[in-house]
């Protein structure tokens, strides 16, 4: 798998590379070491699917939160797209400095990810939305290889019980 390259700048409000301290190439290097197609879950659509990994390799926090009485003061929605040529597509998401004013520290908000989910494209999706942007390839051509899936985003996530909510689309989880 590789992270595609417009997925590390990501949405103004939803950073979708994981942290200082791993470098993409070290990242994608720890998510092939652990892949097993047959852990792979279904996402939203057949090309879309999700992969968990135990965050036991980065100081990564949670960028993804549950909607509770104590921070849904926060909850904002924007239309958002990662570039000039996608149609905006309506997003919710934590406003980060209202989560973090009167002093809280960040690590009371967002404390470090136990979970990576990985949210996967097939090949085919990538170069089917590419093409259909004027664009060549799956994004990947710099790694000279063919993989199965591209990885479109990341979330980071707390517990288990994050794990098992399906209720909001990927998008409107993420703050």
């Amino acid at each position: 798998m590789i992270l595609l390259p417009y997925h590390t700048v990501g949405y103004s409000t939803t950073p979708l590379f994981l942290c200082s301290d791993v470098s993409i190439d070290k990242f994608e290097e720890i998510v092939n070491s652990r892949y097993d197609p047959s852990n792979l879950k279904d996402g939203y659509a057949p090309f879309c699917k999700h992969i968990f990994l135990a965050n036991d390799f980065s100081n990564a926090r949670v960028n993804v939160l549950p909607i509770i009485k104590d921070n849904e003061h926060a909850l904002r929605t924007k239309y958002e797209t990662r570039n000039d040529k996608e149609l905006p597509v309506l997003t919710r998401y934590f406003d980060r400095e209202i989560l973090l004013k009167d002093g809280k520290d960040e690590s009371d908000v967002f404390p470090v990810a136990k979970y990576i989910d990985l949210i996967l494209y097939s090949r085919e999706q990538i170069e089917q939305e590419n093409a259909a942007m004027g664009k060549e390839g799956d994004g990947g051509e710099e790694k000279k290889e063919k993989v199965p899936w591209g990885i479109v985003s990341i979330n980071r996530i707390s517990g288990k019980s994050m794990l098992e909510n399906k209720k909001l689309s990927d998008r409107e989880r993420q703050y």
